[in-house]
């Protein structure tokens, strides 16, 4: 007789502990807190049966509201890492680029960006070698790269050409994600045109 398993969708992070599951390979029932974590991905974690190691279900790690509505239920260390992930966003909140007006005028009729990595860790946007704006880097951040080539298309309209990667930024950039980087060269062909090349 086949188990039907709670559907992953109706599951959150703090609650499936307390669920009821069953695995159809061989048979073993118990409760989701009794689960352990199988392949982990950037979104989800598979939840597989503790006695046969065969996936079970998935669940979705939990947002910082999520975790903030469920409080009681996070250990010490959680509620730290909570707090620690909220101090860092509220700090690149308050320092990140957000509107074309914090960018400086730029006097070329057309140029090009790099999208660079400095030495102390940041993410530079440069023309040539000056630099024009920078921030904390973020990991995977191919988003946050569309999201600031759109303030700086806002900003610098058809004078800007490109938002070039450099090699020094692709392991924040593209991060683990193996698609990452024909997305962004997709982008900047739709935003820009051209090749979507990347600097050396």
């Amino acid at each position: 007789m086949r188990f039907e398993n709670p559907s992953p969708m109706t599951l959150t992070w703090h609650t499936y502990t307390d669920q009821h599951f069953g695995c159809n390979e061989c048979g073993w029932q118990g409760k989701g807190d009794a689960l352990i974590y199988g392949d982990s991905f950037s979104d989800l974690v598979e939840l597989d049966c503790p006695a046969c190691q065969t996936k079970v279900s998935f669940v979705m790690y939990p947002t910082l509201a999520e975790s903030r509505a469920n409080w009681e239920r996070l250990s010490a260390a959680e509620k730290a890492w909570v707090e620690t992930i909220e101090k860092a966003r509220a700090e690149f909140d308050a320092i990140c680029l957000k509107t074309p007006e914090q960018l400086p005028a730029i006097e070329e009729p057309e140029f090009s960006l790099a999208w660079d990595m400095s030495d102390e860790g940041q993410t530079v946007l440069r023309l040539a070698d000056r630099v024009i704006f920078s921030e904390p880097p973020v990991f995977e951040g191919y988003e946050r790269f569309e999201e600031v080539a759109r303030i700086l298309k806002a900003r610098y309209g058809t004078a800007l050409r490109d938002l070039v990667p450099t090699q020094a930024s692709a392991t924040y950039l593209y991060g683990d994600s193996l698609t990452a980087s024909d997305r962004i060269a997709g982008f900047r062909r739709e935003l820009f045109g051209g090749s979507g090349r990347i600097e050396r």
